[in-house]
Order: C-alpha cells, then sequence, then structure tokens
C-alpha cells in the first residue's frame, strides 16, 4: 500500500510540473530555414526561395509537432511552397501571409470571423498553392486587384463557393485551382488571364457559361449539347477545355493556332470537327476516349502533334495527316478499332510505338519510301491487316510491331 501512495504522489507532482519547451529548426527549402517554438507556437520561416522538400524530407519537418504551431511568421524573401506545408497544423487561427505572397487560410475560419469574402489582404500579388484549400464556408471570394497568380489547388474542395470575383491582374490559375468547387457557379475571366492549369474546373459542375477572353478559351460546361461555335478570336484553346463535354459538334475560329493537351478529352458526345487551316499545334491526348468521332483531317499547317491525340475512338473511321508529317507519334491511333483508311505522308521517316495499335487498318501497302523507324507495337493487334510491305529504307522496327497471328508479312528488312 505504501509504494502504492510513494508512486501515485510522484505520479501527481509530475503531472503539476510545467511542460517544457523545445524549440526546432532546421531547412525547409534550400535556402530556407524554420525554426519552431512550441512554447510560443510560432513557426518562422525565413530565407531566399520556394518552400520545399530536402535532405531526404517526405513531409513538413514540424509535422510531428504541427499540433504545437499557432501561428507562422513568414520572411519576405520567401517564395511559395512546393507541396502541402501546413497540412494538418489545424491550430493557426489567423491567416499567414507576407508583403508578396498569402499563404494560408484557417480551414475553420469562417466559423469563428465574421467576414464574408474580404479576407485577403491588398498590396500582394500571388495566393500560395493549397493557401484556401478545404476552407469551410467560404461562399463568396473576391481577390483584390494587383493579384497575378494563383496557386496550384489553392481553393480545391471549397465546397460551399459559389462566387469568384477575379482581378483584372489575374494571369495565371494553377493545377486543380477551384476543382471540387461543387458550388461554384459564377467567375469572371479576366483579359489578362493567360493560362490555367489542369483540372482547373473540374467538378465545377454548376458552372453554367463557357468561360473564355480574347486570347484563351478555358472552359465548356460539360452539361451544353448540341452544335457550339468558339465566340471571338481566341488563339488557344486551354487544357481540360471541353472535358467531358456532350456537345455534338464544335466550330473552331480561324484564329485558333495552339489545341493545348486532353483539351477534348472523353468528349463523348463529339461526332465531328473541322480543325482551322491556321491550326500549328496539337497536344498529347487532345482527343482521347471521344467515343464518337467518326473523322479527322489535320490541316497541313500543323507542326506539332502530342502522342496518344487520337487513342481510344473506337468509332473513328478516317484520318488524314498533313502532307509534311515527318514523324507519327506514338499512340496517336492506338485503339481506334473501326480506322481503316489513312494515307501516310510521303516524307515520313518514322512510326512511333502503338501508333496504330489495335486499328482496322486493313492495308498499309506500300510504306513511304524513307521510312526508317517503326517503335513497338506500332501496328500489333491490327486484326484485318493481312499484307505490309517494307521500303528498303526501314533500319529500325520495335519489339512486336507487327505482332498478330494472322499476319502475312513481306519484309525487305528484318521484323521483331
Amino acid at each position: 500500500m505504501k509504494q502504492r501512495h510513494f508512486w501515485m504522489f510522484w505520479a501527481a507532482l509530475w503531472a503539476c510540473l510545467p511542460v517544457l519547451a523545445v524549440e526546432y529548426s532546421g531547412k525547409c527549402g534550400e535556402n530556407v530555414t524554420y525554426r519552431l517554438d512550441t512554447e510560443t507556437g510560432v513557426l518562422s520561416v525565413s530565407g531566399t526561395g520556394d518552400i520545399s522538400l530536402v535532405d531526404g524530407q517526405t513531409q513538413a519537418p514540424w509535422y510531428g509537432q504541427r499540433a504545437s504551431v499557432k501561428s507562422v511568421v513568414v520572411g519576405d524573401g520567401v517564395g511559395v511552397p512546393r507541396y502541402d506545408w501546413l497540412n494538418g497544423c489545424d491550430s493557426i487561427e489567423e491567416p499567414v501571409y507576407n508583403s508578396s505572397t498569402f499563404y494560408y487560410l484557417p480551414r475553420t475560419f469562417f466559423y469563428y470571423h465574421e467576414v464574408e469574402y474580404d479576407f485577403l489582404p491588398e498590396g500582394r500579388k500571388h495566393i500560395a498553392p493549397y493557401a484556401c484549400a478545404n476552407v469551410k464556408g467560404l461562399e463568396k471570394l473576391v481577390i483584390p486587384e494587383g493579384y497575378e497568380t494563383v496557386g496550384d489547388q489553392a481553393f480545391y474542395n471549397c465546397t460551399s463557393l459559389g462566387t469568384a470575383v477575379l482581378p483584372e491582374s489575374m494571369k495565371v490559375l494553377g493545377y486543380a485551382a477551384f476543382q471540387g468547387c461543387g458550388s461554384l457557379y459564377a467567375i469572371n475571366i479576366p483579359d489578362a488571364l493567360e493560362d490555367a492549369g489542369f483540372n482547373c474546373f473540374l467538378g465545377c459542375n454548376h458552372i453554367e457559361k463557357p468561360l473564355y477572353n480574347d486570347k484563351c478559351f478555358f472552359y465548356c460546361p460539360s452539361e451544353m449539347t448540341g452544335e457550339y461555335t468558339i465566340p471571338g478570336s481566341p488563339q488557344r484553346i486551354n487544357k481540360m477545355a471541353f472535358y467531358e463535354s456532350r456537345l455534338s459538334t464544335v466550330h473552331i475560329p480561324s484564329s485558333v493556332k495552339v489545341i493545348e493537351e486532353s483539351a477534348f478529352l472523353q468528349s463523348y458526345g463529339l461526332t465531328s470537327i473541322e480543325l482551322p487551316s491556321g491550326l500549328d499545334s496539337i497536344g498529347m491526348n487532345a482527343f482521347d476516349f471521344c467515343g464518337n468521332l467518326e473523322t479527322i483531317a489535320i490541316p497541313d499547317n500543323v507542326s506539332y502533334i502530342g502522342t496518344n491525340t487520337f487513342r481510344g475512338c473506337p468509332k473513328l473511321q478516317s484520318a488524314v495527316l498533313p502532307h509534311g508529317m515527318r514523324c507519327i507519334p506514338a499512340g496517336i491511333f492506338d485503339g481506334c478499332s473501326e480506322l481503316r483508311d489513312v494515307e501516310l505522308p510521303e516524307r515520313l521517316d518514322s512510326i512511333g510505338a502503338y501508333a496504330f495499335h489495335g486499328t482496322g487498318l486493313v492495308s498499309l501497302s506500300p510504306l513511304p519510301e524513307g521510312l526508317k523507324y517503326i517503335g513497338e507495337a506500332a501496328f500489333s493487334e491490327c486484326r484485318a491487316l493481312k499484307e505490309i510491305n517494307l521500303p528498303e529504307t526501314v533500319d529500325s522496327i520495335g519489339y512486336k510491331a507487327f505482332y498478330y497471328r494472322n499476319y502475312i508479312l513481306y519484309c525487305t528488312k528484318y521484323c521483331v
């Protein structure tokens, strides 16, 4: 009994002792350092350059003490974070910013502050990546004039956000900047806006009108049907602009020079599209998995076509390639099972891997003289293809380039 009382006495005494404060410090970027005082709860970040993981770090170096972080002070030389650096720091009570960048808004800020939308300080240029991700209760966003960039996932999954007002100074919206904002129905596009990253408006299903300016067409609501003519004279169609579109026909103005990657990704309703003669570039996956697209004619002016451009278009029956094209990109018609007619350019010197994999091609005889390279599985699983004549110029054929048991090959060189 005495021994028990002895240990109870020491346990009670230990509980009454003040908690010893501990300071942590180290690097949180190539030229950025931090200092965390667990007694005051202040995390100080200073130096120059971006906040990043260094020296094998897989998470913020203060992550183990994240519950101790109550406020953050960021020096003016510090750039933007390259990862969700304050993830789990749920005890932070006030917004974090320096003279140029807004870094962080507490996720429950609007539960405890009578502020509607003017939480962003004026005189700054950047909203950092993840700054307001998953914030609860944010219904209206007004970004003051002078801000130029919204970082990756800055407003990701702000499910209460209904309206957003961007300043005329805004130039860039980052990757998934507004992704998951399912209540967002109104947002303006400033004339100065140059780029919106992948998935910028993914899941914003209540936006009813297309988003564009004179430079670029950014977003088309997936619920629109029928025919649509892109208004104005934009030079670019942005990444994911027509993602999962139900439109059957899209008319592209002659001003468009660039169709960016994944611009029409999974536009299942699209049956026809006429590309303008002045088009210069088509990005990778631009028409990936357009399940009802039937024909495509790529203008001769096009100088760049990305990989997998028309992959998985099972109803595509014919395609016209630019006459001066020298390289057919990898996977360009991969899985286009109904594609039976393609005229190959005369100056062609290489065919990329999986370029015609699984197509319905019946004949490719002869291939153009000057062809040197045929990539891996370029014509594999082409079940209707019975005969291929290879020109003498071919000097490299990839693994299983013509793989299918029913082929009859006429090769003047080796085949693998």
